[in-house]
């Protein structure tokens, strides 16, 4: 008898112990989710619990695919890769392997086409319907502006502009 009044019983006994391995825990991002067509993103990764991850895209890129393998990164630390000359839009996936399975993971860039360039169409009208000026005559100056927003103007004609107007020089 124990000391708590318990009966002790000197037979053997067992103990089963068992470990189920955790799946690998991944995490992908990018810097940006929106660029435009022929900028970069960067890729950012963390893993842990896996033993060898595979990059994959849709569309294919080969930068991201092209080593076959990624990286595993140490503990509490992020890896980067940045993707240059994108011009579709991509998913990125990275799957990784471990004692406790597999996991996968992805983060997708949206591309938009390369904005157009402003354009402006000026006219100048001279008094009385000649193609040439007098020294300190008059003109008027008219301007239209396609994918403008802001207008300014240099020279003995200067300052902000709106992106549609006249002004008399």
């Amino acid at each position: 008898i124990d000391t708590h009044g318990f009966e002790i019983d000197s037979g053997t006994v067992g103990i089963v112990v068992s470990a189920t391995a955790l799946p690998p825990q991944v995490t992908l991002e990018l810097d940006r989710t929106a660029i435009v067509s022929g900028q970069s993103a960067t890729l950012s990764w963390t893993v842990s619990d896996a033993t060898s991850c595979v990059p994959s895209s849709i569309p294919a890129n080969t930068q991201w695919n092209g080593a076959g393998t990624k990286a595993i990164p140490v503990a509490d630390s992020v890896l980067t890769q940045t993707i240059t000359g994108i011009t579709a839009g991509t998913q990125f996936t990275l799957s990784c392997t471990g004692p406790g399975g597999t996991s996968s993971t992805d983060a997708s860039v949206l591309v938009t086409s390369a904005p157009i360039a402003p354009n402006i169409s000026l006219t100048v009208t001279i008094p009385g319907g000649t193609d040439y000026g007098i020294a300190g005559q008059t003109a008027l100056l008219s301007w239209v502006t396609f994918n403008a927003t802001a207008c300014t103007a240099s020279g003995s004609w200067s300052g902000s502009k709106a992106t549609v107007g006249t002004d008399e020089q």
